[in-house]
């Protein structure tokens, strides 16, 4: 008889692995690591074994539409990260991956969640999805639904979310909205990077200024926001990683 720390089986009926990586490489397609260290590889998805029971991360990249071909092998979750790259995600097919088990940290760069009819899903309802997460990133955030946008109040924030990550181009998305819902967080610890080398004067010094308030704030109850800029100064950038890394400390959240 083989015992998890949930069951014992005279079969054990999962495959636990720490991770899997699936991306399009010239020569492997996937790749897991399961608890002893020792790797399994191929090229060929059919042979990713079902029943997987992850414990570290899941990593998709590249190939479009990968959540759906691995939905059907996991049978537990207990995820450090989950990270998508370059994919095309059905909310039904995300929903159904987080009803699986616990996820800590969760990544889109350049992967939409969409609806049935192709809609994308807005950032109040990604939110909602996203309930139980307790760090969300994005490279390419969707928008606030029109209803959220008009009203804010509106967006359900999880108690869970202590930080959100966002890396973006400005025209890509509405920053006066964005503050708005920074300012309706205190609680959540907000780190904006703003890609491209042309940000005009006047957005940098509204961004070095927003900087300056979050220094001279120093530790307080709410969680410090800052925003990052090419060009902008060292000195600035090391000292609110530090504010940062003094609130985690303080708040145990490390």
């Amino acid at each position: 008889m083989q015992c998890s720390k949930r069951f014992c089986h005279k079969v054990f009926p999962y495959l636990p692995v720490r991770d899997l990586t699936i991306a399009d490489d010239e020569e492997d397609k996937w790749w897991m690591q399961k608890l002893d260290n020792s790797l399994m590889i191929g090229t060929n998805f059919d042979e990713i074994p079902n029943g997987l029971w992850f414990t570290e991360y899941i990593n998709l990249c590249d190939i479009p539409n990968l959540l759906s071909q691995i939905l059907p092998k996991v049978a537990v979750i207990e995820l450090e990260e989950l990270i998508f790259n370059d994919q095309e995600i059905s909310r039904d097919d995300l929903v159904k991956l987080l009803s699986h088990g616990s996820v800590k940290y969760v990544r889109f760069r350049y992967s939409p969640v969409r609806y049935g009819n192709g809609d994308v899903v807005p950032l109040d309802k990604m939110l909602e999805i996203l309930t139980n997460i307790p760090v969300i990133s994005y490279i390419d955030v969707p928008p606030f639904s029109v209803e959220a946008a008009e009203d804010l109040s509106k967006v359900d924030v999880s108690p869970k979310l202590v930080e959100f990550h966002l890396e973006a181009y400005k025209e890509e998305f509405d920053f006066g909205l964005y503050k708005k819902f920074i300012e309706r967080n205190p609680q959540i610890f907000f780190d904006t990077d703003f890609f491209g080398d042309d940000l005009e004067d006047d957005f940098i010094e509204e961004l070095e200024h927003l900087n300056e308030v979050a220094l001279q704030n120093g530790l307080t109850d709410n969680a410090p926001i800052f925003f990052v800029y090419r060009g902008m100064p060292k000195e600035t950038r090391v000292a609110l990683y530090n504010l940062y890394r003094e609130y985690r400390k303080l708040h145990n959240t490390e």
